[in-house]
């Protein structure tokens, strides 16, 4: 999505992205500073800080604190609203004297998240939603798992502050229970996601993820069907030659063009040529196109080796091997194609599969009768 930005982010603080992305993000010491590279569950990246800002004074923050306190109470407002028109509309009744009953059950244990609900002797009901009870017995575990959050105050007001927040959620709970009853549209919806949810987790697992991981399957696909992954017009073929000497570089290129080299291999060439205590040579066979620079004026050279050249204190010079054409390509270099065609031949496997264990009988009459009927209208 930053691609657009060349790659630039808009500010962002902790709890924003993911761990991995924020610990390199936030551990550079200044401006300017690039990361390794590393991978997050999103994929590769590299990072540059371009600037970092520090929370400002009271009085610089005042207008966004109080911007943000006057939505929160708008929200608060909002919701107390929604719920007690959900207790209306729903028959709700509640018996606060059954409260009471938790006043002697609190202690100062509770402050530090240690406080346990041994249960009371009858489990009366604090309230009801259409004609739903709600007891003692479950607020006391609501209240366990609600003083873990950290409470403040005298025990009577925390306890009414778990009672409130319980009831909310019950209530938000209820609704939410009865929202594809009274909401055809939501019901359709709903289940359009959860059928959409289950067609991608079954594809994934039968064919994306599938021609990802089965490096068999992949290598075996490829090989029947590497005829159809090829580089297009002529590739040069070529070994590059090095050294840290450039006259043991003048002896490959005497070799190569005497009639001596002719039958000789380059690792038996390079072999009879480390011998001794002088600096060692390597090669490496090498492909490509025509035009890239690295062979750049190769018809020119002379018995078709090129000019010794030098770079940072390395000497190397390039032996033309053949020039080929139509060369069906490595899988290392076409493996994001082979992928997705391998997923495309799983896909259809697995719709004939499904065709043969699930038959679909079409009616052609009918067919045909809708049809007609579309194309009068």
């Amino acid at each position: 999505g930053s691609s657009k930005n060349g790659g630039e982010l808009p500010w962002f603080g902790t709890g924003n992205l993911v761990p991995e992305f924020e610990q390199v993000a936030f551990g550079f010491e200044r401006d300017g500073q690039v990361s390794e590279p590393f991978q997050s569950a999103y994929g590769w990246h590299i990072v540059k800080r371009l600037g970092r800002k520090v929370i400002g004074s009271f009085d610089d923050m005042l207008p966004e604190i109080k911007k943000k306190l006057s939505s929160d109470m708008r929200s608060a407002i909002s919701i107390e609203k929604m719920v007690e028109k959900i207790k209306k509309e729903n028959n709700f009744k509640e018996d606060t004297l059954n409260l009471f009953q938790f006043v002697s059950l609190i202690d100062t244990s509770i402050y530090n998240g240690k406080w346990v609900f041994n249960g009371l002797k009858e489990n009366r009901v604090l309230f009801s939603i259409a004609n739903q009870k709600y007891d003692q017995q479950s607020f006391g575990k609501f209240l366990e798992q609600y003083q873990k959050k950290g409470v403040t105050g005298p025990l009577f007001s925390i306890l009414k502050n778990a009672y409130n927040e319980w009831v909310t959620d019950v209530v938000y709970l209820f609704k939410e229970s009865t929202l594809e009853q009274q909401y055809p549209e939501f019901k359709n919806l709903i289940q359009e996601y959860h059928d959409g949810i289950l067609l991608f987790n079954i594809s994934d697992i039968n064919v994306w993820s599938k021609a990802s991981s089965d490096s068999l399957g992949l290598l075996k696909f490829y090989n029947e069907k590497k005829e159809n992954y090829r580089w297009g017009g002529e590739r040069v073929h070529y070994i590059v030659f090095t050294s840290n000497d450039d006259k043991q570089l003048s002896k490959v290129c005497k070799a190569i063009a005497s009639d001596k080299a002719k039958g000789i291999n380059p690792e038996g060439l390079v072999a009879k040529l480390n011998k001794g205590k002088q600096p060692q040579i390597n090669f490496v066979r090498k492909a490509t196109n025509i035009d890239d620079k690295e062979i750049e004026g190769y018809k020119t050279w002379e018995k078709g080796i090129s000019s010794i050249s030098s770079n940072d204190g390395v000497f190397s010079v390039k032996e033309l091997v053949k020039v080929s054409t139509n060369d069906i390509k490595d899988l290392a270099d076409c493996k994001g194609q082979v992928i997705s065609d391998y997923q495309q031949a799983l896909e259809e496997e697995w719709v004939k599969e499904l065709h043969r264990k699930y038959p679909v009988d079409i009616d052609k009459d009918v067919l045909k009768l809708l049809i007609e009927s579309l194309i009068k209208k």
